[in-house]
């Protein structure tokens, strides 16, 4: 992770363990963990507000919205321990990629990404045949 050990959601300072940026697509990846049912419920409610405003560090704040959540938990009663792992992806881009709106944007991130994997799979494949 970055020096940044907190970003900015709607204007709350969350604690984040790890984020990783995925400049090509504008994705960030966040891993948050709280302790206790209340701060889950606070992470759950603030992640409902679409689109949220994001900022890290100094750099502006930008639109986005939620394109996945993973919740994991463990333990019981208030020492429980939530870890969220959130993919949020720029507000704006279904009109970018040109997807439809109506196909959910978790839907579409996992049709991205499956597209690449299946063509750096056909490369391998065409370069397989050229060696034999």
């Amino acid at each position: 992770m970055a020096s940044n050990d907190f970003v900015t959601i709607n204007g709350q300072y969350v604690r984040v363990t790890s984020f990783t940026r995925d400049e090509t697509q504008g994705m960030l990846s966040l891993v948050v963990i709280v302790r206790g049912d209340a701060a889950r419920d606070e992470v759950q409610a603030l992640l409902r507000d679409q689109p949220l405003t994001v900022a890290i560090g100094a750099e502006p704040p930008a639109s986005m919205r939620v394109a996945g959540i993973d919740l994991r938990s463990s333990g019981e009663g208030a020492r429980t321990i939530h870890r969220f792992a959130i993919t949020l992806e720029p507000a704006d881009m279904d009109e970018a990629s040109g997807t439809s709106p109506d196909v959910p944007s978790s839907e579409s991130a996992l049709m991205q990404r499956l597209d690449a994997i299946e063509r750096k799979l056909d490369d391998l494949i065409a370069l397989m045949g050229r060696r034999s």
